[in-house]
């Protein structure tokens, strides 16, 4: 992220994958210099055991959707991946994780 603007954070569930702008869990985080300096935002969530996956885009323009170019996202996005990226939109078998005890240190790339 070298941009600052709002960090949507979206936990979802393979049912609820398909919609693209919710989640079982949200957050909204503003990304200012402090966070681009350093390089990183954190955040958390309280679950219940299960499998989910986590994605997230930078709403650069402020009008809380991720944008869309002739080719994609045209706003930084992210997503947990658990696998090697292929083209296309993902599954959810591709981004998702369990969740049976503490997950720290999950790193997503906003890019």
């Amino acid at each position: 992220m070298d941009r600052e603007g709002t960090l949507f954070v979206y936990v979802v569930e393979e049912e609820g994958f398909a919609s693209q702008m919710a989640g079982l869990r949200e957050a909204r985080i503003r990304v200012g210099q402090a966070e681009i300096a350093a390089g990183k935002v954190r955040f958390s969530f309280s679950l219940p055991e299960g499998r989910y996956g986590i994605r997230c885009f930078l709403d650069l323009n402020g009008n809380s959707r991720l944008d869309k170019g002739p080719f994609g996202p045209a706003e930084p996005w992210g997503m947990s991946w658990s696998g090697p990226r292929r083209f296309g939109f993902p599954k959810f078998d591709d981004i998702a994780f369990a969740v049976n005890q503490d997950v720290r240190g999950l790193q997503i790339e906003v890019k």
